[in-house]
């Protein structure tokens, strides 16, 4: 026996005395392994023991199904409990915990809650699924068909472990949430069908009154959003007890903290009050609603409101809405209308209305201007036809002009009109066509301007523009418009005849083709640095034209900019100076080669020093060749002495040659340092010939553009006068001694060479003429009076200035350039 026992038994066959008398329970385990309830008791017998059983698993089954079912019934009433009281974001928490005690107690696979949608339909709001299992609800599609918002018992759907039991929960408005249990045909019978529904409603009665409060209060939340939005409230009448009972809003508005009226006629104005009452009663005698709009007063004084008001259940329910902003912009409209038709009828422009009938327009509104431009009334119009009043020479435009504002629903033309007296006017007509939901024509609106002056004045500026035309045609200056790209978008005659091109050009013809990438580079800088406070520029350009080697030109511009300051535009006028520019230019090499004359004695002396120690060295070598004392290394000695004086009269040689030819077409970059070391060089011995001592201070210099050899003969020129001017003084003060030196350095980001001696200085009235052309101090014969005036313009033609000063001891030229 002790086999067939569910649980081992903790006594054996010796303690069988001690349970004599006794009742015993005792759990079997069945061949199929079930287990078998039994009650007895142990009787002795002679030769041993005789165990005597009832079977009684039926009662311990039923008390077992008993508490199981007082369980679940207090879980849910627990949990609904703790439903209508928890915070909104532990609901769902709390339905997931009332499904998860239902599952685990009644050991069925899944458990889920649906609740009634308000459009129809049902969606699956909470569900627990027993772990370790694989069971899934179906969705709300699937869950659909078999879910009646009727049904007001249990019922259970298919068989076996797919098998659906199906709980619902009712109201006086049908089924409002199911409990969907999956695989519970075991756990059916622990409780009955009643069971079931005290069950659910344990859980989905607080559940759906919490529901119903929060949408009340969201209602109540949003009506009184609305009513602040809208600036209304509520009022009621009670005709049992002719009393008024108004929102918190529009008591606050009307009475402040004053006690509360019993009688609202009293409140309004008196032009409204019978009017109030006639609708009230009416409303009361016969049911519906009535609306109107009055003054309360409010404060010291009155506002429009608009009520409203409604037979519910024995009483009025109606709405107050404050218009008084409405009433006020509509009485500024209206005034804005009155005088927008005053403003119509007394303005210059004819405003009229056509309306649209049978294929046709005609006259259905004109304003008063007619009258005044024309002479003619609305009458007259539809009496004449517009078309008859049209100059026969515009007819086919007006005719257009109707077909085109049929066709388009917009036009806009110009054309004749006749008026009282005779005459012509020019009228621009702007008309729109309006057309109906169906896309039918309705009516056109449009306004006529007499624009007689404006024609006139047009046509005189076309024939001033004619004449004008034709002088800047006939202009002996070049004359042109073009975009910032440099794109021609006008040239006249002379321009396009240099650039060897036609009118057909205009439009497509770029300045550039004519122009290195160095010029095209400063026209667009100069260009972008154009404001429109600062419009204007000059500049002397060089272009290379069809046929022709090189041509200069004087090039004036002026810039043309939009509203928001950007350049869109750049008109020009130029002047073709290229036999000036090659005059200046044989200007420069005149003065140059002048000054290689002036220099020639000291170029001479300089050339022959070498020449006299070539001459020494091979004297030398001759009486050693003589006397038979030639050795190898004499010999490559004196050779090594002659070929080093060889190349320093070369080296002049070529310095002259480099220096005496023209200088180059292009501006190129160069050292100023190098430009001063030449000139000094090319002097240096004439200066020490003559006593004069010569010092020079060069810092480090940046590169300048333009031409090197023409700062060198500037240079010269200031070295060779202040040479002169030194000597002059010498020869009256022999005690004299001469010195010139030479600075060059940078100061405020430009360089700055200075050529400073102690001549004496140059007599005060002198400095202002001492740049002019053929203007010199030195003796007749002794000076051109070109040297200083070619200096300065070359110092000009690089940018920069060539000013004299008097210094402690003498004068003191200086040299400022732009870094390149």
């Amino acid at each position: 026996m002790r086999d067939w026992l569910a649980e081992p038994p903790l006594w054996s066959a010796e303690d069988l005395p001690l349970f004599e008398g006794q009742v015993l329970d005792l759990a079997f385990r069945t061949t199929k392994g079930a287990s078998l309830y039994a009650r007895g008791w142990l009787e002795r017998l002679s030769d041993g023991w005789a165990l005597r059983l009832l079977d009684v698993s039926d009662q311990i089954e039923r008390v077992r199904a008993g508490e199981q079912r007082l369980q679940l019934l207090a879980h849910a009433t627990r949990l609904g409990s703790r439903l209508w009281q928890a915070r909104t974001e532990d609901v769902e928490r709390l339905l997931e915990e009332f499904l998860e005690g239902l599952v685990l107690r009644l050991g069925i696979a899944a458990a889920g809650l649906f609740l009634a949608q308000g459009g129809g339909g049902w969606a699956r709001c909470s569900r627990f699924v027993r772990p370790g299992t694989r069971a899934a609800l179906p969705d709300e599609a699937e869950l659909q068909p078999l879910l009646d918002s009727h049904c007001a018992a249990p019922k259970r759907v298919g068989q076996g472990n797919d098998s659906l039991w199906l709980v619902p929960y009712g109201e006086r408005g049908g089924v409002q949430a199911w409990l969907v249990c999956l695989d519970a045909e075991s756990a059916i019978p622990v409780l009955s069908g009643e069971d079931w529904l005290y069950l659910l409603a344990g859980v989905a009665m607080p559940w759906l009154q919490r529901l119903r409060l929060e949408a009340h209060r969201a209602e109540e939340e949003r009506s009184q959003c609305l009513q602040e939005l809208l600036d209304s409230s509520w009022w009621e009448y009670l005709p049992a007890e002719d009393r008024y009972l108004f929102g918190p809003g529009f008591a606050d508005r009307l009475f402040g903290t004053a006690a509360e009226p019993m009688d609202m006629p009293g409140l309004m104005h008196p032009a409204d009050r019978d009017e109030f009452r006639v609708h009230l009663a009416d409303t009361v005698a016969h049911g519906g609603m009535f609306d109107q709009v009055l003054r309360l007063r409010s404060g010291d004084g009155w506002r429009w409101f608009r009520l409203g008001g409604r037979m519910q259940r024995g009483r009025i329910i109606g709405f107050a809405v404050d218009i008084d902003d409405f009433k006020t912009n509509e009485a500024l409209a209206a005034a804005a209308i009155s005088r927008l038709e005053n403003l119509v009828d007394r303005a210059p422009a004819i405003i009229y209305v056509e309306r649209y009938k049978d294929g046709a327009l005609t006259p259905e509104f004109v304003s008063a201007s007619l009258e005044t431009v024309l002479g003619w009334t609305l009458p007259e119009l539809r009496e004449r036809s517009v078309f008859s009043l049209v100059h026969e020479e515009d007819r086919e435009i007006f005719l257009e002009r109707t077909r085109c504002l049929l066709r388009d629903g917009k036009v806009g033309c110009n054309y004749r009109l006749r008026d009282r007296l005779g005459g012509y006017h020019w009228i621009h007509d702007e008309a729109k066509l309006l057309r109906d939901d169906e896309g039918q024509p309705l009516e056109a609106v449009g306004l006529c301007l007499d624009v007689t002056e404006t024609r006139e004045a047009t046509e005189r500026v076309r024939q001033s523009e004619e004449r004008y035309r034709l002088l800047v045609e006939d202009s002996p200056s070049m004359i042109c418009r073009y975009r910032p790209d440099l794109t021609l978008t006008f040239a006249n005659r002379p321009l396009l005849r240099y650039l060897g091109c036609g009118d057909e050009a205009i439009g497509t013809l770029n300045l550039s083709k004519f122009l290195t990438e160095e010029q095209c580079e400063d026209f667009r800088k100069r260009l972008s640095a154009m404001t429109p406070a600062q419009p204007l520029s000059t500049v002397e350009i060089r272009v290379q034209l069809p046929g022709h080697e090189h041509a200069w030109w004087l090039w004036s511009e002026r810039g043309v900019f939009d509203e928001n300051g950007f350049l869109i535009e750049v008109q020009a006028v130029g002047r073709d100076d290229t036999e000036l520019h090659r005059s200046r230019q044989q200007l420069y090499q005149s003065a140059k080669m002048a000054t290689l004359g002036t220099m020639a004695t000291g170029i001479a002396h300089e050339i022959s020093q070498p020449l006299n120690v070539m001459r020494v060295a091979l004297m030398n070598l001759l009486k050693r060749v003589e006397n038979g004392e030639l050795t190898d290394d004499y010999l490559l000695t004196k050779l090594g002495r002659i070929e080093g004086q060889v190349q320093r009269a070369a080296r002049i040689v070529d310095h002259m040659r480099v220096f005496g030819r023209r200088s180059e077409i292009e501006r190129q970059y160069f050292q100023p340092k190098e430009a001063v070391e030449g000139a000094v060089g090319l002097l240096c011995d004439r200066l020490q010939q003559k006593g004069i001592a010569l010092d020079m201070e060069l810092g480090e210099l940046p590169e300048l553009l333009g031409h090197a050899d023409q700062l060198e003969q500037v240079l010269i020129n200031l070295l060779v006068n202040a040479s002169d001017a030194l000597l002059s003084r010498q020869e009256r003060e022999p005690e004299l001694r001469p010195w010139i030196q030479v600075r060059a350095g940078l100061r405020d980001g430009r360089v700055l060479i200075e050529v400073e001696d102690n001549a004496g200085g140059i007599e005060p009235e002198l400095l202002e003429r001492i740049f002019d052309p053929f203007f010199t101090t030195k003796p007749v014969g002794k000076g051109t009076g070109l040297g200083l005036s070619v200096s300065y313009g070359i110092i000009r033609q690089m940018g920069g200035q060539l000013k004299v000063r008097n210094a402690t001891r003498g004068a003191c030229f200086s040299v400022d350039l732009p870094v390149g």
